[in-house]
């Protein structure tokens, strides 16, 4: 999931990359292909990278939850972070 902070470090890009195992994920399916862009949530995660300014930051997500509050979000645009072939700071 790309999670889209309040305040958010970025106007355009997500902030993290909030993956869920695939335990966790078939165990609460219908949550999980219930939300929809823009639900504020609570999780609990554990860091596995801290992103930069042309990287996000990579959590796994261990709960989460709805708030049952709803944000309007514009369009989020996906960081090229695997490589940074796309980054124009990589050399």
């Amino acid at each position: 999931m790309l999670i889209k902070m309040q305040p958010s470090e970025s106007d355009k890009f997500a902030d993290i990359v909030l993956s869920v195992s695939t335990a966790i994920y078939e165990k609460n399916k219908a949550f999980y292909n219930s939300l929809v862009k823009g639900d504020e949530l609570d999780f609990k995660a554990r860091v596995i990278s801290m992103g930069n300014e042309f990287k996000m930051h990579h959590l796994h997500g261990i709960e989460t939850s709805k708030t049952g509050k709803h944000v309007e979000i514009g369009d989020v645009k996906i960081r090229e972070t695997e490589t940074g072939e796309n980054d124009p700071h990589h050399h």
